[in-house]
């Protein structure tokens, strides 16, 4: 009896530790998900038109994520989206003596995106399109009896690109915490109005978002 005691116990021991491998190198799952948000500031590329005032506040909250399929360990392919608050700006006529505009912009970004990841450390690459949501509302700058409002809503779409890295800092499985920067060309469009100025020219805005993260697969 006790030999057969120790065979199987041979056995047993046999079977975990030919099964270690193979739990150590468990698949992550199918899908990696990735949900930050952050805090953005914006530096322009160029100027604005010498009659706009940026009214955006400095800092800006951000939400976005990442949905990817995985093609390998390391390696998933999929989407991109986020979401900004909105931006104000307040068109002018110098002096104020003619018509005046104002903006609220909420810019939205999607896109294809692939997902890399190697230990703690991954990048999230994308390109897309920025879509402007704009509400536009003006009048002339000293209201009178032949004096006009408008206002208006519409789109407008650019291209866009942006790359998000980030760190793990909490690991429970397949369920992390991380620290992420991303940096993103985020264009921003007035679209077309039907007020008597024309719009102004679109600036572009190197955008960086600094968060917490939500990261699994």
């Amino acid at each position: 009896m006790n030999e057969v005691g120790v065979h199987m116990r041979r056995h047993l021991l046999a079977i975990c530790v030919a099964s270690l491998p193979q739990v150590a190198a468990a698949d992550p799952p199918p899908v990696a998900v990735v949900v930050g948000s952050g805090a953005r500031v914006r530096s322009i590329a160029g100027e604005l038109d010498q009659d706009v005032k940026d009214l955006s506040p400095a800092v800006a909250a951000v939400l976005e994520t990442t949905l990817a399929i995985r093609v390998s360990g390391q390696l998933a392919i999929g989407i991109h989206a986020g979401v900004s608050q909105s931006l104000e700006y307040r068109d002018v006529y110098p002096f104020d003596n003619g018509p005046t505009a104002s903006y609220q912009i909420r810019p939205y970004d999607v896109g294809g995106a692939a997902l890399y990841s190697r230990g703690r450390a991954w990048a999230a690459p994308w390109l897309g399109a920025t879509v402007s949501d704009i509400h536009a509302s003006g009048g002339d700058a000293i209201p009178s009896a032949m004096s006009s409002s408008w206002t208006h809503h519409t789109t407008d779409t650019s291209l866009a690109f942006g790359l998000t890295t980030g760190l793990d800092v909490v690991s429970r499985g397949a369920d992390r915490v991380a620290l992420f920067l991303a940096l993103e060309r985020e264009p921003i469009r007035f679209g077309t109005n039907p007020g008597p100025a024309c719009c102004p020219l679109p600036p572009d805005y190197l955008a960086i978002t600094v968060g917490v993260a939500y990261r699994r697969g």
